[in-house]
């Protein structure tokens, strides 16, 4: 199919959105079906491929403002790479419509469709993170094409899967192109052009901490040269360059670490004789348990991660039944030693809901974590919401 405006037409046509009328309960319930791709999306709008119209991805919200705010984004990011050359910068062809669909249990309703040209990419972050890491020789310039695009829009939600590799694509002196799959983090101010270049806590990476030392260096004198530099700025800058300098040298351990361990797939299983460790006895059924419910996720298929990705276990989560004891029936009770419950505010008013938490280091769990540590058998934990353990 082609790529063009006309072909995306297609998309909006009789054939298609009576297509969407019949899955509409399948695509707005994200419910599997065998002919739709579902994608990862914000709860307001849904993101989808149907087979019958390969290479467009559908963007659709009863909502439309959002959508049609995009679209703008889309035309004036269009602009700027043209007005300043950035010809490593590949914006997908889109088109906005207004539709009505009819779907079979409900009352017609208007919805608005994005139609976005589909770009060859690794989907997930964690597969983008490697690829700018083996293809950093050819990213050189499209990384400064970049730095000068935040810039010219105050885009900020500049994360791997925002900014993809575009699979095979390359100029003629074999610079690597990215993909700006995702337009919606356009700001109004030096705020957002900071947390696009800097990062900001955990609500952005920013680009400074997606690259190399080299590349890094070189955004933050790009940076310089076109803002109005100041101190705020200028520790924004330090800070970034500093976290990412940290997780650069953590990730060259981490790679000895596996080399170590022989971890080449990524779902070698943990291998331990929990008696040839020096374990208290009343830690060796809990390290047991701990490592057995490690395995058990470490065997799950994750098609699409890296290795690091897919040997980083979220430990005992009990929201919407993720993590190793969807069923609290089932945590054993050495783990709820000093573990604290609250009360949490669910996403609608009145909504509550019960969680665990796991973050005191003196907890059962936190030591036994501690003990893989000790023993080379894990990397490291990492507490967010939840305990994470790199193993």
């Amino acid at each position: 199919m082609s790529n063009s405006p006309i072909g995306l037409e297609k998309g909006a046509s009789s054939e298609i959105l009576d297509i969407i009328s019949l899955r509409y309960d399948n695509i707005i319930s994200k419910t599997k079906h065998p002919k739709i791709q579902m994608y990862r999306s914000q709860e307001k709008h849904f993101v989808f491929e149907l087979d019958e119209l390969p290479g467009v991805i559908i963007k659709m919200t009863t909502q439309g403002q959002e959508l049609k705010e995009r679209f703008k984004n889309i035309q004036f990011a269009r602009e700027v790479c043209q007005t300043h050359h950035l010809g490593l910068l590949k914006i997908p062809q889109a088109i906005l419509r207004q539709v009505t669909v009819s779907p079979p249990s409900q009352i017609q309703k208007s919805i608005t469709l994005l139609l976005q040209e589909k770009l060859e990419i690794f989907h997930g972050d964690s597969m983008q993170e490697v690829s700018y890491e083996t293809e950093a020789d050819r990213l050189d310039k499209a990384i400064n094409q970049l730095a000068l695009f935040i810039i010219k829009t105050e885009f900020s939600d500049v994360e791997y899967r925002n900014v993809p590799i575009i699979k095979g694509e390359a100029d003629l002196d074999g610079n690597r192109r990215f993909g700006l799959i995702d337009l919606e983090g356009f700001g109004e101010g030096e705020f957002d052009i900071t947390m696009g270049l800097f990062g900001y806590y955990r609500k952005r990476t920013g680009l400074v901490r997606m690259v190399n030392k080299r590349q890094a260096l070189k955004v933050i004198e790009i940076a310089k040269k076109e803002l109005s530099w100041n101190l705020s700025l200028e520790t924004d800058s330090k800070t970034a360059f500093e976290d990412r300098i940290r997780q650069l040298n953590e990730n060259k351990r981490l790679k000895e670490f596996y080399i170590k361990r022989k971890i080449v797939k990524g779902n070698e299983v943990i291998k331990v004789d929990i008696n040839s460790l020096d374990v208290p006895d009343n830690l060796q059924q809990p390290l047991q348990d701990i490592i057995e419910e490690i395995n058990i996720n470490l065997g799950k298929d994750t098609p699409g991660k890296s290795l690091k990705t897919k040997r980083n276990i979220r430990i005992l989560s009990l929201d919407y039944g993720k993590g190793l004891f969807p069923d609290p029936k089932e945590i054993p009770k050495c783990f709820l030693l000093n573990a604290r419950m609250y009360k949490y505010s669910h996403r609608f008013p009145g909504e509550t809901k019960n969680r665990f938490v796991f973050g005191d280091e003196k907890t059962i769990l936190a030591v036994c974590l501690n003990l893989l540590i000790k023993h080379n058998i894990a990397f490291k934990k990492e507490l967010k919401k939840y305990w994470y353990v790199q193993v």
